[in-house]
């Protein structure tokens, strides 16, 4: 049997193998320049430990970077950048292995293994040719609205691909003499480099030829590889390194969970300069991409709010690299005022970031400097505030008055020492706010006739506290969270139940960072629970007239992406309502905001078009005729003014889920 080997450095003179190991201490040592500098400016952000739980973080490493996970979910770009990614890393480990046998002696590149060596680089290299001219055609053809092209992108992607094609042609003049003449059976493992062969030979290669041309070709491709490792820590391709690490340190708490201020210790609230940043907010910065799916469905950047969470990211990003503004606080030019304000903390954007990039955090420092520091966020919101502190919700509705909307309904308001086995947190919109009472009292409905044991706490409930987080107020935060604790654990209770999906995130994620951890449900998981064992049945006769109305569902934010509660509502209404539901384009954890996330509730919309309007309009484009249901307060209300704005009352209504079952259900 032949004994197949692979020549190191076939044709090159001695003196150019000396050029190129030169060439490669420059450029190793420029780029360890780079790579310095970029350690030294994360190093710029303040402490945070996130070296806990390594077995998940090293899973989410091998399942998110490695199996590029969140890629994937795009199939032009799935294809595209794994062509680009594992072509480099599999050519990569080649080179590797080449330099190993030729500077340690080790024999690795023969028999059987040389082959399949072979085969596997030949083909990495011309998948990775592939990605790269599909990456060419999706910037500069196609020219998708989220991507924006920078002399950086052109110059990495061109100086791949002349890699690349110099290396195609290296390996095509080398079997063209060596393999094809001797008809060593090798040259049908290296498929590309073979068919280049062919065409060399019949375009008139000859051996004398390939002496001169071999190796001014090859030392060419040594000094492009030798400029692509050095230029490498000054290109995005840096992200090669940081995403990695970026993916690795990422927040392994919940997502719906803001992070807690130490109010008796912190010297500074929220971030005014980029140096206020952690420094894992600082290799977020380094870490981005600029793929710009952020954009692709927030909410701000839709309906043309200044907003945008890619630039946002960026426009930080070069405030770290700027020597002049990196002491200096983030000014205007960096981020605006109306950016900060413009977020609903819809969290599409972090939710769709393929290297895990934390937008809305970076938002929060900024507002809660804002509040807390200085007392600057819109006029509407100081209302809001007070009325948190006095009453104990949002709207100016006296807390002794809390319980009114249950006087005859019978419902049970606990005692201090009595226990129930279900707990209803009212929520302040179900409390005060004239449209929610009625969805709350269809909620009591449902769980008297389902025999229900529970309770609620009257006018002893507050704000759970998420308006005044979300807007930047940690501090009334905090103090609206330890009040409501401190009520509950007076009580006994199995579980609490709530229709509001910002109560059940607050409560559930974000009361255990202040030591009260409660069970805690939402509505639609409830009432699926009580369908499923028998103590609601449904008519679907019965429901709003269905013969003649589709019906649509509107995911909430902090149900569907914050909690991942997307199946219960939809069984709920797919018993009901059957064929005649139907989705929205933009649905489940790609669905649009309602606009009212963040705080946005209480403020005025002055820039760009409404949200609201947004979303109602993508409904109408679904049911021209039915109903939008949703599982939330400040939904159904934002839905509710968009019906009306867009003048579609006769055509559209807004409901709650709860009501929806109330309506359909059997006596």
């Amino acid at each position: 049997m032949l004994n197949m080997e692979r020549e190191i450095y076939w044709n090159i003179p001695r003196l150019w193998i000396a050029l190129l190991y030169g060439s490669f201490i420059i450029a190793t040592v420029i780029f360890l320049c780079g790579i310095f500098r970029h350690i030294r400016l994360i190093r710029l952000g303040k402490k945070l430990n996130r070296l806990d739980n390594l077995f998940t973080r090293l899973s989410n490493l091998v399942y998110y970077a490695l199996f590029q996970r969140r890629i994937l979910e795009k199939p032009y770009q799935a294809f595209t950048h794994s062509g680009i990614f594992y072509g480099m890393l599999i050519l990569y480990i080649g080179t590797l292995l080449v330099l190993i046998q030729a500077d340690f002696g080790l024999t690795i590149l023969k028999g059987e293994f040389y082959k399949y060596f072979s085969l596997f680089l030949d083909l990495a290299g011309g998948f990775l040719l592939l990605g790269l001219v599909l990456a060419l055609i999706r910037r500069y053809i196609i020219k998708p609205a989220e991507l924006d092209n920078t002399a950086d992108d052109l110059i990495v992607l061109i100086l791949l691909a002349t890699i690349v094609i110099s290396g195609f042609l290296l390996e095509g003049i080398r079997i063209a003499i060596t393999e094809i003449p001797q008809e060593l059976p090798i040259r049908y493992f290296s498929p590309i480099g073979l068919l280049v062969g062919q065409i060399l030979l019949s375009l008139g290669l000859t051996q004398t030829i390939s002496f001169y041309l071999y190796p001014i070709l090859w030392l060419t491709h040594a000094i492009l590889a030798m400029i692509f490792i050095a230029y490498l820590p000054f290109s995005k391709l840096m992200h090669i390194f940081t995403v990695p690490l970026n993916i690795f340190f990422s927040n392994l708490s919940h997502v719906g969970a803001l992070s807690k201020i130490e109010l008796e210790t912190s010297e500074d609230f929220g971030a005014t300069k980029i140096t206020d940043f952690f420094w894992k907010d600082l290799l977020d910065l380094d870490s981005c991409t600029k793929c710009g799916r952020c954009n692709t469905g927030c909410p701000a950047n839709l309906t043309n709010k200044p907003l945008k969470p890619k630039q946002l990211i960026i426009n930080l990003k070069k405030h770290l690299f700027n020597k002049q503004k990196i002491n200096s606080n983030l000014s205007p030019d960096t981020v605006s005022y109306d950016e900060v304000w413009s977020c609903t903390t819809c969290g599409f954007c972090s939710s769709k970031c393929p290297v895990f990039v934390e937008q809305p955090a970076k938002i929060t420092e900024l507002r809660r400097h804002l509040v807390l520091a200085e007392s600057n966020f819109p006029q509407e919101v100081t209302a809001v505030f007070k009325n948190m502190e006095t009453h104990g919700n949002p709207w100016a509705v006296s807390w002794d008055k809390r319980s009114d909307w249950c006087k005859d309904s019978e419902v049970k308001i606990l005692n201090e020492g009595e226990k129930t086995n279900l707990l209803l947190w009212v929520g302040c919109a179900g409390a005060t706010d004239e449209r929610n009472t009625k969805v709350v009292r269809a909620l009591v409905n449902l769980l008297q006739k389902a025999d229900v044991d529970f309770a609620i706490l009257g006018n002893q409930e507050r704000c759970c506290g998420d308006p005044a987080r979300r807007i930047g107020n940690e501090y009334l935060y905090q103090q609206l969270a330890e009040e409501n604790i401190q009520t509950l654990k007076k009580y006994q209770f199995s579980k609490i139940i709530t229709c509001c999906p910002h109560c059940y995130n607050t409560l559930k994620n974000e009361y255990p960072q202040l030591n009260g951890n409660f069970s805690v449900v939402h509505h639609t998981e409830f009432i699926w629970e009580l369908i499923q064992i028998g103590k609601l049945s449904l008519s679907k006769s019965q429901i709003l007239n269905l013969k003649s109305q589709l019906v649509t569902y509107h995911d909430s934010c902090y149900l569907g992406r914050y909690n991942n509660i997307y199946s219960s509502p939809r069984k709920i209404l797919t018993t009901i309502a059957g064929a005649k539901f139907k989705e929205m384009k933009r649905h489940h954890k790609n669905s649009l905001c309602c606009g009212a996330g963040g705080g946005r509730m209480w403020m005025e919309e002055k820039l760009g078009a409404r949200i609201n309007q947004a979303r109602v309009q993508e409904a109408l484009e679904v049911i021209k005729e039915g109903i939008i249901v949703t599982a939330c307060p400040y939904c159904l209300t934002m839905l509710e003014d968009g019906i009306k704005e867009k003048d579609a009352l006769n055509s559209l209504k807004a409901r709650d889920i709860v009501e929806i079952v109330s309506n359909s259900i059997l006596v």
